[in-house]
């Protein structure tokens, strides 16, 4: 299996277009019973970190098949805010991998310094296709408010020689204004710029009802509009869109 990777940054340091792919012509709607009809709600990311650096970076794993095996975090382009202090992150993969996956936290004051990062756990390979979440509080991380993380996850190919990872990462801070999110629903949380704990809310929503058509429609248009267009095309997928 060869890799393709998108960044050479090692492990431990990074809808409109949605509502046109999912809204259907009233014609087609009406004539197709199995059509899926855009979500009654909408819902807009608004980054409170204006003009900040991009942190996410993301990766692919080329299978026996020479299809592409996508790797993203679900985190937007800057780092991202959730005012919870042991957050759900959660992560996508397009197909299946046979190598062991790992998921690393760093606390960014502390990389220069080669700390060992807050969170390094792995997942046995074969992995599956889809979004697949990580409970912090399950690992005894508590973040400090106002501190930037990095996090990646990475497919190891080889564990002799990390530089062959698959690598996708992106960044988070907790915010210490408990009010952003004070059981806010996920569209409340999108518009004031608590992206985690809006896909963390949609995500399990989903989870608890497979059937709940809006909240992945909403989840796939939140995706979309940060650039994350095969996570959004896999829940799409799942509509039947």
């Amino acid at each position: 299996m060869n890799i393709r990777r998108r960044s050479c940054l090692p492990l431990l340091l990074s809808s409109l277009a949605f509502a046109m792919t999912l809204a259907l012509p009233a014609t087609a709607a009406e004539n197709d019973p199995t059509a899926v009809a855009p979500p009654s709600v909408n819902i807009s990311f608004k980054p409170p970190l204006r003009g900040a650096p991009k942190m996410r970076v993301g990766g692919g794993v080329r299978g026996a098949d020479t299809q592409e095996v996508a790797l993203d975090v679900l985190a937007p382009e800057s780092a991202g805010l959730t005012t919870a202090a042991s957050p759900t992150i959660y992560w996508f993969l397009s197909d299946t991998v046979q190598e062991s996956v790992e998921i690393a936290i760093t606390d960014t004051r502390s990389i220069q310094d080669a700390a060992q990062p807050v969170l390094d756990i792995q997942i046995p390979g074969p992995v599956q296709p889809g979004v697949h979440a990580v409970d912090l509080s399950e690992h005894g991380v508590t973040l400090i408010p106002g501190v930037e993380y990095q996090w990646f996850v990475a497919v190891v190919v080889d564990p002799a020689q990390r530089s062959k990872d698959g690598l996708a990462g992106g960044a988070l801070i907790r915010s210490d204004d408990a009010a952003l999110g004070g059981g806010a629903d996920a569209v409340a949380l999108a518009e004031a710029g608590i992206w985690y704990d809006a896909v963390d809310t949609l995500s399990r929503q989903i989870e608890s009802n497979p059937g709940d058509t809006e909240s992945r429609a909403l989840r796939a248009a939140l995706l979309e509009q940060v650039g994350l267009e095969d996570g959004a095309a896999y829940d799409l997928a799942q509509l039947g869109g």
